[in-house]
């Protein structure tokens, strides 16, 4: 409800961070650098939770979710 644009592949990440899933391990999953790790988080931050605000970042609003 909070963000209907997600794919299945997004929500799966977010599942991710949810449960407290460090950097490395997300780049070790996904076969990507961390760069590209911090970079989607912005992305999906940004353009499917529309929240532009610098000081939260996304591990935050997810840890907020019930």
């Amino acid at each position: 409800q909070l963000a209907p644009t997600l794919s299945d592949d997004d929500i799966r990440f977010c599942c991710l961070i949810k449960i407290n899933v460090n950097m490395q391990d997300l780049s070790d999953i996904y076969c990507v650098s961390k760069a590209a790790i911090t970079k989607r988080k912005y992305r999906l931050k940004t353009e499917k939770f529309n929240i532009d605000d610098s000081t939260i970042n996304l591990d935050t609003i997810l840890q907020e979710i019930n």
